[in-house]
């Protein structure tokens, strides 16, 4: 809610770092939370993304929602030893 309200040209996406560890046992109610819990910032941005636990999740683009489907699973991701910037930039380049 604070980066919606600073009035970031529209045309800017915003990526959250969710800093959260689950050790295995809710990933999929995390996974599932991640769209609720950023609607107040997809009218503000072009795109909304989450990186977490090594995948780069794109939740709203243009303030519409996109399918949990074509979010990235992290047993797929690139080895763990890359920086959170190169699997960042790696997510957009698939897009």
């Amino acid at each position: 809610m604070k980066k919606a309200a600073k009035g970031y040209d529209p045309n800017i996406s915003l990526l959250i770092y969710l800093n959260l560890g689950e050790y295995g046992i809710r990933r999929r109610e995390i996974e599932e939370a991640m769209q609720p819990s950023t609607t107040s910032a997809k009218d503000s941005f072009y795109e909304v993304w989450v990186l977490w636990q090594g995948a780069a999740y794109s939740l709203w683009r243009v303030g519409e929602p996109l399918p949990l489907e074509r979010h990235p699973k992290r047993e797929t991701a690139v080895d763990s030893s890359i920086s959170d910037a190169a699997i960042w930039k790696s997510a957009l380049e698939a897009e």
